[in-house]
């Protein structure tokens, strides 16, 4: 089973776990079935190799044992391992020259293996084939004259393992090659062995993609980064390249290995997780895996190690290398949602989060789309959900309760809206407010551990914001800047790289990476809580009893279901007869003496202006009780409570409230029930402080929550507990009510 989990070499690996994996539905075969092929095939080609570290091929040796190095390479295989070590040693000593396919095949090879290394036999190789390219843009066999396209695009293959290394290649020789295909390119879209055949051929489609790849050439070239905001969402689409890939996906099958080879380049090279209909990779696993991938025969018997002896040898190098190249982990799901095309605006947004992610963790990395609507286990493959956006966000009742499952079972939420629109952050702030009622978007917290999970971001100012529910930071970020159209570009910024390094570092502490075919038996996340446990208690009665909330201005409406869980938690425990909802006061504006008991909590720094400031004083001096605590446990809030009242009430100041005090005993006997988020603070016998005035307590506050307790059941928050809380809460109000 742990077998099923991607196997990192570098620094993400401390980062994995072991999930429970069930079947791929898609393809029909198990991870675990993959890497059994994977691992028979790499024991069948290192069983092939011969003592002094080669792979024989009668005439290409070096090139045949660089194709088989190449293969495992990619399965993970170091030069830890002794076939390995013995075949790099082989090939230093014995350069293809005077075989445009070894060559290639040697520069990549060694590019996987290790390029920092090996850097002066990648340079070695870039050299023979620059200076072997023909007048066309193509190569031959022995780099002597005009060749065909089976060979050509091995020489570019090795040419983008160069640039891979580091090592410098004129775009002129890139350029020459880009223009051979695309004049050569037949009307159906694929292209023939040659340029003096004019009939399409399955295996030379991905030649001719790759060159164009290798040469530079985008798919779609966005309009928004050259004209402006106006054109966001347009792109000129590159027709050669549309119309490969269109061939490519009529024509999609895995006939033979070498094919296969060629499909998976065209899937990665062009970030494709389908070609046509088909999801390639699964697909192509299935075949390998069921043995159903012949011998490849190529071109006239002459081809990349063609006819009968080798063919084995080549038929194996060629589906490990489809097999291990294609099953990139993927971090990343990007949300299809909606009707339209604006989950999608920025095409190129993901490819290129992937790939700078993949240069920082020195990982290959994937990703992928899926809808929230029905396709919640691809989705949960993943750590991150990123979702986009522009003019509009609306969702289904299902993918409402599907994204609510991915938060809750360890899921991490990026959001990026598209030219920071506003109706976008309105429709999805109402969206999370769905989710999570009286939630809202935070500047990130001095203390969040997202700053320092992977660059140092302690002590800046982040564009960036954390969704929090409650006391609670839930795993939803939304960036502040165009984050989107900065990933949109080849080269983002540092902040934006930095951001997304962090947030996929903070993602994976809660989720592994998986192979990309398992499905994931995750655990039932909670119900969404609509309503409190007791507010709806039979028993209240409209006019009746109830509490006012101070809005005093900012973030002051919190917690608004605690105050009507604790009206039916009084008709409950009291018997007293109360309204079914909490009321609201602003005390700069609104009549005061209706409500004699009033309550207010927070989170962050606040002030009462001049004449909210009087008219409380005023309002409590002639009889009324506030009640209030810190949310969280906020010593922001703190701070500023304690301020105001010295502001309200100069020569007095909130006192400790001794434990003689009723309060601590109508009609609970209260001893302090920290949770275990407040727990190491130390909650002493005294928690509640107050201010008196004609020998009663006219304020009373707790520094420490007892609200979100309430509000809440969650003990990783800095509260009471919920029991407790409600037994507190009471204690308050009855005093409030009777002294």
């Amino acid at each position: 089973m742990a077998d099923s989990v991607v196997r990192l070499k570098r620094p993400l690996a401390p980062l994995l776990a072991a999930f429970f994996l069930v079947p791929c539905m898609v393809c029909g075969v198990t991870p675990e079935q993959v890497q059994g092929r994977i691992d028979e095939l790499a024991k069948r080609i290192k069983g092939s190799q011969s003592g002094n570290g080669a792979w024989n091929y009668p005439g290409r040796r070096s090139g045949f044992t660089a194709l088989q190095l190449l293969a495992l390479g990619h399965a993970g295989l170091t030069e830890e391992d002794r076939a390995v070590s013995r075949a790099c040693k082989f090939l230093q000593r014995n350069f293809p020259n005077n075989d445009t396919y070894g060559v290639g095949l040697y520069a990549a090879a060694f590019e996987v293996i290790n390029p920092k290394k090996y850097r002066a036999e990648i340079q070695k190789a870039a050299k023979w084939l620059i200076e072997r390219q023909a007048r066309n843009g193509t190569w031959d066999y022995q780099g002597e004259n005009n060749g065909d396209n089976s060979v050509t695009q091995f020489a570019l293959l090795g040419l983008k393992a160069a640039l891979n290394a580091g090592v410098a290649v004129d775009q002129k020789v890139l350029d020459l090659s880009e223009s051979h295909f695309r004049r050569t390119q037949l009307g159906d879209g694929g292209w023939g062995y040659s340029d003096q055949v004019a009939q399409m051929s399955p295996s030379m489609i991905p030649a001719g993609l790759t060159a164009l790849h290798v040469a530079g050439v985008k798919e779609r070239k966005s309009l928004e980064l050259e004209k402006g905001p106006e054109f966001i969402g347009r792109y000129e689409m590159d027709p050669a390249v549309s119309k490969g890939i269109a061939a490519m996906s009529r024509s999609l099958g895995f006939s033979n290995a070498y094919l296969a080879y060629g499909i998976e380049r065209v899937g990665i090279f062009y970030d494709r997780q389908f070609l046509g209909n088909v999801e390639w990779y699964p697909t192509g696993c299935a075949a390998i895996v069921r043995r159903e991938v012949a011998v490849p025969k190529l071109g006239r018997g002459r081809g990349l190690f063609g006819g009968q002896v080798g063919g084995t040898s080549q038929n194996l190098a060629f589906n490990l290398l489809f097999l291990a190249k294609g099953d990139k982990p993927q971090l990343l799901t990007k949300v299809r949602w909606g009707a339209t095309n604006d989950w999608n605006l920025r095409f190129h947004d993901s490819r290129n989060m992937i790939r700078v992610l993949s240069l920082q963790f020195q990982q290959k990395l994937d990703w992928q789309s899926a809808t929230l609507q029905d396709e919640p286990a691809r989705m949960n493959r993943t750590p991150i959900v990123y979702i986009s956006g522009h003019k509009s966000f609306a969702l289904t009742t299902t993918e409402r309760q599907n994204l609510f499952d991915f938060v809750e079972t360890g899921g991490t939420v990026m959001i990026a809206p598209n030219l920071l629109q506003r109706s976008f952050i309105r429709d999805l702030r109402t969206e999370l407010g769905t989710l999570y009622a009286g939630g809202k978007f935070v500047k990130i917290p001095a203390e969040h551990e997202v700053r320092g999970m992977y660059h140092d971001l302690w002590g800046k100012e982040l564009p960036m914001r954390v969704w929090r529910d409650g006391c609670m930071l839930r795993r939803i970020f939304i960036f502040e800047q165009d984050f989107s159209l900065d990933f949109e570009r080849e080269s983002p910024g540092q902040t934006s790289r930095q951001l997304l390094a962090n947030v996929a570092r903070f993602a994976l502490r809660e989720k592994p990476l998986v192979n990309r075919l398992a499905e994931i038996a995750r655990p039932q996340a909670r119900q969404q809580q609509s309503g409190g446990r007791y507010e709806d208690t039979r028993g209240s009665r409209e006019g009746a009893f109830t509490i006012a909330q101070v809005l005093y201005g900012g973030e002051d409406d919190i917690d608004p279901q605690a105050v009507n869980n604790e009206l039916g938690f009084l008709r409950q425990a009291l018997k007293l007869p109360t309204a079914p909802k909490r009321a609201t006061v602003n005390p700069s504006t609104e009549k005061l003496h209706l409500h004699p008991l009033l309550y207010m909590c927070g989170y962050e720094p606040f002030g009462f202006d001049f004449t909210a400031r009087r008219r409380l004083r005023d309002h409590l001096q002639r009889g009324a009780v506030l009640l209030a605590n810190a949310c969280c446990g906020s010593e922001e809030f703190d701070q500023a409570f304690r301020a105001e009242m010295s502001e309200m009430f100069p020569g007095k100041e909130l006192v400790r409230v001794p434990t003689s005090s009723p309060v601590y005993h109508e009609p609970f006997e209260l001893v302090p029930e920290p949770n275990p988020g407040l727990r190491r603070k130390g909650v002493d016998t005294e928690y509640v402080w107050g201010i008196r005035h004609n020998e009663r307590y006219i304020v009373l506050y707790s520094p420490y929550d007892y609200s979100c307790a309430i509000e809440t059941t969650q003990d990783d928050i800095e509260a009471f507990t919920e029991e407790f809380g409600y037994r507190l809460f009471t204690n308050l109000v009855s005093y409030g009510m009777t002294y």
